[in-house]
């Protein structure tokens, strides 16, 4: 298990602003949002870029949500949402990776990252990637919460 199961957290706007300020995103991007719930971080990435987005969800009620907010965006030709379990799908094509997993399930998916062939940017929300150094760490203070300063982990392999 990669994310919890009882409760499922989206990710807070000014994470997702902060993330994407700091990415400088291309049209040559290939995003994947691993344990993407609502599609909200993918949905923002194509309002701010070009770059093309791919949405791995195993939870099959919140994979049909993910489509149906995509599809309302109308980013359906460049986003596309896989009900897959994060372990076992393909990440080959890869250029970003956004992460709101558990400490556990960063641990996980180490290797599936590490065993890609190609140099790739990480950005993780509230927990780090084991064994890795952060390039820097960034702070998101979400609205909802006065006073929290959570952070964001950027790396690049």
């Amino acid at each position: 298990m990669l994310a919890p199961r009882k409760k499922l957290w989206s990710t807070p706007a000014e994470a997702v602003e902060l993330t994407l300020d700091k990415l400088d995103l291309s049209p040559d991007d290939v995003v994947f949002d691993i344990g993407c719930g609502d599609a909200r971080f993918l949905i923002e990435c194509c309002r701010r870029s070009e770059a093309r987005c791919v949405g791995i969800e195993i939870d099959e009620d919140r994979c049909g949500h993910a489509r149906e907010q995509v599809k309302s965006a109308e980013f359906d030709d460049r986003i596309s949402i896989r009900q897959e379990n994060g372990l076992e799908c393909s990440i080959d094509e890869a250029t970003v990776l956004f992460l709101y997993l558990t400490p556990r399930g960063l641990r996980l998916i180490l290797p599936k990252i590490q065993a890609l062939g190609h140099s790739v940017r990480i950005v993780t929300y509230m927990a780090p990637l084991p064994e890795l150094e952060a390039d820097f760490i960034a702070h998101a203070s979400p609205a909802h919460q006065p006073g929290a300063r959570w952070p964001l982990y950027f790396y690049s392999t």
